[in-house]
């Protein structure tokens, strides 16, 4: 569990630092680690069937974010397309409060998460008995009820009274989709077919995150 302190006085920083900053990038920053905050204590209460894994995949879908945002700060060519947006989008565009939640949430779940599930479950799933790997599924889905209820948390801290209601999260999110696409990476046949997958993901998340940056929320 330390590391998962470490990881909350992290994302607490950065939020502060980037509000100071006037960085509007803090405000998926904030709502990034009030969600996590909930996922930490949802595994102090017990509410997981295997909490030293969820411990896994939530420091491993926290080094995606992290990474992207390394890269993009380092202008490197190999930023993922989808942080790329995020980032620039936050920086540049005139978005509302909601917008820049919205455009991080769909990066980060629908992006981010699939590649997560895959490199915590890629070395182990072959082997797995069902009802393992319906264990592992009962706590994705855990995950996301967690998310769920997380949200009138962000509305009270972070949205309001600047936006309307984040309800809005569950029509636009597709967490219902990220099992899915984490199946299909983990069962591709090769690397070729892996990489196909990860694209056309890419690709869906892209199109989703233009939506939102254009979309008038208000």
């Amino acid at each position: 569990m330390k590391a998962l302190q470490h990881l909350l006085s992290r994302m607490h920083g950065q939020a502060d630092a980037w509000e100071k900053q006037g960085d509007k990038r803090c405000f998926f920053q904030r709502c990034y680690g009030i969600m996590s905050s909930s996922m930490v204590r949802a595994i102090d209460d017990g509410r997981f069937l295997d909490a030293a894994w969820v411990e896994r995949l939530l420091l491993c879908f926290a080094d995606y974010y992290y990474d992207a945002s390394e890269r993009y700060n380092q202008h490197r060519a190999d930023t993922p397309a989808v942080w790329q947006y995020v980032h620039d989008a936050s920086l540049s565009k005139p978005l509302h409060i909601l917008q820049h939640i919205l455009l991080g949430i769909n990066a980060h779940i629908n992006y981010g998460l699939p590649l997560a599930l895959y490199d915590t479950l890629r070395l182990e799933w072959a082997n797995f008995s069902e009802s393992q790997r319906q264990s592992r599924r009962d706590n994705h889905e855990t995950v996301n009820h967690i998310i769920a209820e997380t949200i009138d948390e962000v509305q009270d801290n972070i949205v309001e009274p600047r936006a309307p209601s984040m309800q809005i999260v569950d029509r636009l999110m597709e967490r219902t989709d990220v099992w899915q696409v984490a199946m299909q990476l983990t069962t591709a046949a090769d690397a070729q077919q892996w990489e196909a997958i990860r694209q056309k993901q890419e690709a869906r998340v892209l199109h989703r995150s233009r939506q939102l940056a254009l979309e008038d929320v208000l």
